[in-house]
């Protein structure tokens, strides 16, 4: 049972850092990057976004399935941090582009990983009911992620662009926070 709770709360901050991100992103392109029409810029982004996690899933799940599966979840971890603190720092367009990339590889190799994980530690007698139990984790995260604009608004008023950079900190320490919360999870 305990194994359930952290998968939930595993998947819960891996999409709540991915939600928060995608939720603000157009908002981040057309304040930071001072773009008056942040569209062509939002589908590079798009485009990155969904070439890298694509590219991320299928290498990810073999090699959990080939080494530890936390491991893999750490690693993917890792990448999305690394992506979200440089982006603080370094915020052209092309920074972004390149960063938004291995924030894909991020979320493709860990909710690749996330759910192998899950068909591990779930009972087949009661795999419904259980599965049924990570629906929580995409009610969680969006209310994380929806929630956080409150925190956009409230530092960006403070000083320009704070709450963007604030937001995106916090993406970046979600994603070590949940290869921590699955390394927890016993097998």
């Amino acid at each position: 049972k305990i194994n359930l709770i952290l998968i939930v709360i595993t998947l819960s901050i891996t999409l709540t850092a991915f939600s928060s991100l995608q939720s603000y992103a157009m908002f981040f392109v057309r304040d930071v990057l001072n773009l008056e029409n942040p569209t062509t810029m939002m589908t590079y982004i798009i485009v990155v976004l969904g070439v890298s996690i694509g590219l991320a899933m299928i290498p990810a799940g073999k090699l959990s399935d080939k080494f530890n599966r936390k491991y893999i979840i750490f690693g993917g971890g890792l990448i999305g941090c690394a992506s979200c603190f440089i982006m603080t720092i370094f915020h052209s367009q092309i920074m972004v582009l390149i960063l938004c990339g291995g924030i894909g590889l991020a979320v493709g190799t860990m909710f690749g990983t996330i759910w192998a994980l899950t068909n591990d530690i779930i009972s087949r007698k009661n795999a419904g009911n259980q599965i049924g139990w990570l629906a929580f984790s995409f009610l969680f995260s969006s209310l994380g992620a929806r929630g956080s604009g409150v925190l956009i608004d409230y530092l960006n008023n403070y000083r320009d662009n704070l709450g963007y950079f604030a937001l995106i900190s916090l993406a970046g320490i979600c994603f070590l926070v949940a290869p921590m919360t699955a390394s927890m999870i016993k097998k």
